[in-house]
């Protein structure tokens, strides 16, 4: 301790009120260039105690005129300095010079009552600007201490029994009891908050990398930067959200394009095996169709064991193709009677119908009956009437 000293006034800006601590204490070798005590046995009213630190605040906050060569360019209102500062220099922390408040005289529990209570009267002084960051998005934030008075607290008793160093200080907006030198930072202050503010940033890295990790492409295995991302299609500008157990846009691209050509060449490979059923008359292997069945079905059948392309789609594309004709045609072994497209009669042996179309068939027309030949009346035919009635004999 460099300088004890008591009841020293200092005059407030314009000379008529003074501030008169009860003890300033000078300790710059740990840090402490000045400190004001005010000693409180109890017998002032708590408001009256916590009335004294917005003078304090008022006394720090006056400036005087700095003489410094180096400040010589700078405006006159920039060549100012707190006069504090030119008095006990060596300064660090933010904030005005600190005031200790001692109490005594009283018990236990009334003495820390009464620090409660000026604690709570002089918030204004000691607490500070409440300042945020918009941009972390977040409510948490900071105190700053440029024109706060930083007030530590203890009683007479812990004073004697661990000395001014001790851990005997309480800090106005801290809890618990602290040395002087720890009770003296400033709490919640910016770095405090970029502490906080580290842990959350890193807390939102590691969500965000387990999301990730979890979006891997099943394909070629590509874990994203972003869950969703604008990209470029065939139907144009597309938002592709990535999904867990999903694929890349390009893989997705590259999935949809090949199954795009397989169903195609399926369809192909089934258009061409239903001509190839068709020009063959619909004739299965090893015989007619199936009891009870009918010629697409057959086809459908025949078209599964072939190609193995789905049930289905197989009996949608055993009646797909369409012949340029359709034409129902009937012959018999005496006659022919049929559309002017009709197909080729068949052999005179039996009655058949066939039908050359799609499937399945309408229902054929009903089989033409021919008529009994009824001889027609002609000018030309004559009649002979017969024998016995009204004949002349050539001899009578």
């Amino acid at each position: 301790m460099r300088s004890w000293a008591t009841e020293v006034e200092f005059l407030l800006p314009g000379g008529r009120r003074k501030v008169r601590p009860d003890g300033v204490w000078q300790a710059p070798e740990i840090g402490v260039p000045v400190l004001m005590v005010e000693v409180n046995r109890s017998t002032m009213a708590p408001a009256d105690v916590a009335a004294k630190f917005p003078r304090y605040r008022e006394l720090f906050r006056t400036r005087v005129r700095d003489n410094d060569p180096a400040l010589a360019d700078r405006e006159p209102a920039d060549r100012t300095v707190h006069w504090w500062r030119r008095t006990w220099p060596g300064h660090t922390r933010a904030g005005y010079p600190p005031v200790a408040l001692v109490v005594t005289d009283a018990g236990p529990v009334a003495l820390a009552n009464r620090q409660q209570a000026v604690a709570d009267l002089s918030a204004d002084c000691w607490r500070g600007r409440w300042c945020r960051e918009v941009r972390d998005y977040n409510d948490d934030g900071w105190r700053e201490y440029d024109d706060a008075v930083p007030i530590v607290a203890t009683t007479l008793e812990l004073l004697a029994e661990h000395g001014p160093l001790g851990p005997v200080w309480w800090r106005f907006g801290r809890s618990g009891r602290h040395s002087l030198i720890e009770a003296l930072e400033n709490p919640n202050n910016r770095a405090a908050y970029d502490l906080r503010q580290a842990a959350r940033e890193d807390e939102e890295h590691k969500a965000h990398q387990e999301l990730m990790d979890s979006l891997v492409c099943i394909d070629c295995g590509d874990v994203p930067e972003q869950e969703s991302t604008w990209e470029y299609g065939r139907q144009g500008q597309v938002e592709w959200t990535r999904r867990p157990g999903g694929r890349c846009w390009p893989c997705h691209q590259d999935r949809e394009e090949r199954l795009e050509r397989e169903a195609e060449e399926q369809l192909e490979a089934a258009r061409t095996a239903n001509a190839v059923l068709y020009l063959d008359g619909l004739i299965l292997p090893g015989g007619a169709a199936r009891s009870g069945e009918l010629p697409h079905e057959a086809a459908a059948h025949h078209l599964l064991a072939q190609t193995g392309l789905s049930r289905r789609l197989t009996h949608v594309l055993a009646v797909d193709y369409t012949p340029p004709t359709a034409t129902w045609s009937a012959s018999t072994s005496s006659s022919t009677v049929a559309s002017p497209t009709a197909a080729p009669p068949a052999p005179a042996s039996s009655p058949s119908v066939s039908w050359v179309g799609p499937w399945p068939p309408p229902r054929p027309p009903a089989s033409p009956t021919p008529s009994p030949a009824v001889p027609s009346r002609s000018s030309s035919t004559v009649r002979e009437p017969p024998e016995g009635r009204g004949s002349r004999s050539p001899n009578r």
